[in-house]
């Protein structure tokens, strides 16, 4: 496990420069010295209920940040180390997949892809919460860098951090499935030529404590330490009527138009356009496999490769929604 967590000396340096863009990317939050939402009552009566978010993980690293109880104001340090956990935790899955080995533009690029993201924004903005939910988001990251030989092992490690995932915040489960299915993807496209049979053997003990981790922390830990009564309570209980999941699927579905109604028709084409030559440089690549090889097998893997990337890529879009189906309110 020691070995899955060291960088070689060229992803070293990329974790120093993309610390660094991160700590410019959150600049301009740390200068505009806010306070987002629950961070008022924090900062003036030193309040944390965590606890009764089902979250006693974030409870606990705070406690030991500020020294005891209340809590006090120690920002930007939380969002600082957040964000460089983070990038840690990143470039370790960028060494474990190895992507563009030699193109450290393309590597930073990455990086900047998970910090970047327009719906973290919001999460960044937080002057104590910031931190573990970056710091639950680095645990997914680092789950997926660590592959143990010994199943077993690698059973626990995964079980271990998906609980402490649901513990810190239980939103970033949906990078777990998106992450899941990406890596996935990436076995099948590997130059080993994985069969599907085997990706699914490997998998099969991830999925499993995945399942595990979940069924725990709902009917354990959130039992514990989610307020028995009001709003929480009633945000966290679990419905699974075929009613009120058909009317959910609605929902969403209704919400999904109204956010595409939003965009103007120049946009519906130019998305559009880009889909089209997407798809005439895919035909364009098998019409030039097909005639520079005659290995069958390798253009149908080619093809089924493409095909999977799309269907993840909807599949990925998709999944942080899911929960939303079990939830009563």
């Amino acid at each position: 496990m020691n070995k899955n967590l060291k960088l070689d000396k060229k992803y070293g340096i990329l974790f120093c420069l993309s610390t660094l863009m991160y700590f410019l990317y959150v600049l301009p939050i740390i200068l505009a010295n806010r306070y987002y939402n629950d961070d008022l009552s924090r900062a003036l009566y030193g309040l944390t209920g965590w606890n009764g978010d089902g979250r006693p993980i974030t409870e606990f690293v705070f406690r030991v940040l500020c020294d005891g109880y209340p809590i006090i104001d120690i920002s930007p340090m939380p969002l600082m180390l957040g964000c460089t956990i983070l990038a840690y935790c990143v470039t370790l899955y960028l060494q474990k997949i190895s992507i563009n080995r030699h193109g450290l533009l393309m590597q930073v690029l990455s990086e900047l892809l998970v910090i970047g993201n327009p719906f973290l924004l919001c999460n960044l903005s937080y002057k104590f919460d910031s931190f573990s939910m970056l710091l639950s988001l680095a645990l997914v990251f680092l789950m997926f860098s660590i592959e143990e030989k010994n199943r077993a092992l690698d059973f626990v490690i995964k079980f271990v951090l998906l609980l402490c995932v649901f513990c810190l915040y239980q939103p970033v489960v949906g990078a777990w499935a998106s992450l899941f299915l990406l890596d996935i993807w990436l076995e099948f496209c590997s130059e080993g030529k994985v069969r599907i049979a085997e990706i699914a053997k490997g998998k099969v003990h991830h999925l499993i404590a995945a399942i595990c981790s979940f069924l725990i922390y709902m009917m354990v830990i959130s039992k514990i330490f989610v307020d028995k009564d009001g709003w929480r309570a009633n945000a966290s209980s679990v419905g699974i009527s075929a009613i009120q999941m058909t009317k959910k699927v609605l929902d969403i579905g209704r919400v999904i138009k109204q956010y595409l109604d939003g965009y103007n028709r120049l946009f519906t084409v130019v998305v559009f356009v880009f889909l089209l030559i997407s798809l005439s440089c895919f035909v364009w690549q098998i019409a030039l496999r097909v005639a520079d090889s005659k290995d069958l097998v390798g253009i149908k893997d080619y093809v089924l490769g493409c095909l999977g990337a799309i269907v993840i890529f909807f599949a990925i879009c998709v999944l942080p929604v899911c929960p939303l189906l079990f939830l009563p309110n």
